[in-house]
């Protein structure tokens, strides 16, 4: 009991400073009351995961350091318990970079969870989290191979709320892919399962990404209106990483039409908020969609440098799949500042990496998924359908 005594205060103290925005601060000092109250320790536990749970995009270290005291204070931890805490700490992982890290303890816990063969709820959830790792480590299709193995298994217990992630999260895959308009489908999708539910939109990124494939399209509307739901559904969740995620998206669309101090500005506001986050992995794209802002506005030496801080940041976290958008930026200023032996280098690598990204992750292979998870889907309702008969 005396550590959990000493445990509790530490909460307390991380309490005081997580979470600002007023419906999760409520949330937050429900919380903190019910922990303090309670007496079992099974449901303290509960309570102190639901806390983890709640800091994940607030207060990532937070969350985090609850998780692992939790799994090195309470002697009693049940099944449920430890995967909940293993789940919080895979998302910390990934907002820290850590991806292999992340999909090594994604994947410990599905052969776990696929040996028991219960609890498909959760080991939806690890499928999930385990093909965002991947899409972090630029392995795309075995990404989406996880998402749909995800969708199959929320699909069979029908849970909402985790189809409705894995669909977005198919969608971000192809949006990386470059296929823009298969992307939308599946984040009109997400939103439309949720609406269908009577539920509202859970997910800032999903705004984000349309308006992302609508930019990438020339739909300057559409990328204007679905980044304004965004900002104002990362504001409310308290999310700095996907509000950060918005205004870059409004400054790159700015910028493409040519608004260059407007996208400035935007670019601006993200800075505070991504380094807040402290995540490299959108860290780098942030810089490499700002030394493309600075080559069309002329001033190339601030271009490179950016670039080539990008470059660096991405090799040391080993993001390859940030290497195409770092090189064409490098690459455009120095064809803006009139050094065309280093453009056209620079050119050679970014044609080299983007073979090499699309290579394993043709429309093909990717169509193939799509219909063997299509076919496999009306198997099911088929299947379904004649044991209701039978019944």
């Amino acid at each position: 009991m005396k550590q959990w005594t000493i445990f509790f205060r530490i909460i307390i103290a991380i309490l005081v400073v997580a979470g600002r925005a007023e419906g999760q601060q409520s949330r937050l000092d429900s919380l903190r009351s019910l922990i303090q109250l309670e007496k079992n320790e099974t449901k303290k536990t509960d309570l102190l995961l639901q806390l983890s749970t709640e800091l994940r995009d607030s207060n990532p270290d937070s969350s985090f350091n609850i998780s692992q005291e939790v799994l090195r204070s309470s002697k009693k931890l049940d099944n449920e318990q430890h995967l909940k805490a293993d789940l919080n700490r895979i998302f910390y992982y990934l907002k820290r970079s850590k991806s292999d890290t992340s999909l090594a303890l994604a994947d410990k816990n599905i052969i776990l969870l696929k040996q028991q063969g219960k609890n498909d709820s959760m080991l939806a959830q690890f499928q999930s989290v385990s093909g965002f790792s991947l899409m972090n480590l630029n392995r795309q299709k075995e990404a989406l191979e996880r998402f749909y193995s995800a969708l199959k298994t929320s699909e069979n217990i029908k849970d909402v709320s985790t189809q409705s992630k894995i669909l977005h999260q198919i969608g971000w895959a192809y949006m990386e892919l470059n296929q823009n308009e298969e992307a939308i489908k599946f984040f009109k999708s997400s939103l439309a399962l949720l609406k269908a539910n009577q539920r509202p939109a859970e997910y800032p990124a999903t705004y984000n990404n349309m308006a992302a494939c609508y930019g990438a399209l020339g739909k300057y509307d559409s990328v204007y209106k679905y980044i304004e739901l965004g900002i104002k559904l990362s504001q409310k969740k308290n999310n700095p990483g996907a509000e950060a995620n918005a205004w870059f998206i409004k400054g790159t669309a700015l910028m493409e039409q040519k608004k260059y101090n407007e996208a400035l500005a935007c670019f601006m506001n993200a800075r505070p908020l991504r380094e807040k986050t402290g995540n490299a992995f959108f860290i780098v794209s942030d810089l490499a969609v700002m030394a493309e802002l600075y080559a069309m506005m002329g001033n190339t030496g601030e271009g490179i440098k950016t670039s080539k801080e990008a470059l660096t940041l991405a090799e040391k976290e080993n993001l390859e799949a940030k290497y195409p958008m770092i090189y064409k930026a490098m690459a455009l200023n120095y064809e803006k500042a009139g050094d065309y032996k280093m453009a056209s280098d620079i050119y050679k690598k970014l044609n080299l990496v983007q073979d090499q990204v699309y290579t394993n992750a043709s429309q093909e292979a990717l169509a193939e998924m799509q219909t063997k998870y299509e076919t496999e889907k009306k198997e099911r309702i088929i299947q379904e359908q004649q044991f209701n008969l039978r019944r």
